[in-house]
């Protein structure tokens, strides 16, 4: 009897943690499922361009650049800030928008680029 009893439990808890890694996986896949190339929601992605913004400040501070980036960097912020606030106002074409961001991501990572911040420390956009 105890050992129908620890075999079953030794079952039941292999079981359970087999659908538990399995939920997990899922819960990943799904967050990796949205792609930015197949649009998605226009809210992550404003979000997702405001913490690029946070990223290269923060590569501002530390790989100190001249007057000119600093400059950029102030009209890419002037027009993310122009992006958000049509966003929360709802004054926005969705695909107009959706080019905005793409248009806004390249010039921030062109900023990057021209700063010669480490391949490691670019912005994962994806």
């Amino acid at each position: 009897m105890k050992k129908l009893l620890i075999t079953l439990l030794i079952g039941i808890t292999a079981c359970l943690g087999t659908a538990s890694a399995q939920n997990r996986d899922d819960s990943r896949d799904t967050h990796f499922s949205l792609p930015w190339t197949h649009g998605g929601d226009i809210q992550a992605q404003v979000n997702h361009l405001n913490r690029m913004v946070g990223h290269v400040r923060w590569q501002l501070t530390r790989y100190h650049p001249n007057r000119a980036m600093r400059s950029d960097f102030a009209e890419i912020r002037r027009d993310v800030d122009h992006v958000n606030w049509r966003f929360r106002n709802g004054h926005y074409d969705r695909r107009q928008l959706r080019q905005e961001i793409v248009s806004l991501h390249d010039r921030l990572h062109r900023l990057e680029m021209r700063m010669r911040v480490r391949s490691s420390d670019y912005y994962n956009w994806r």
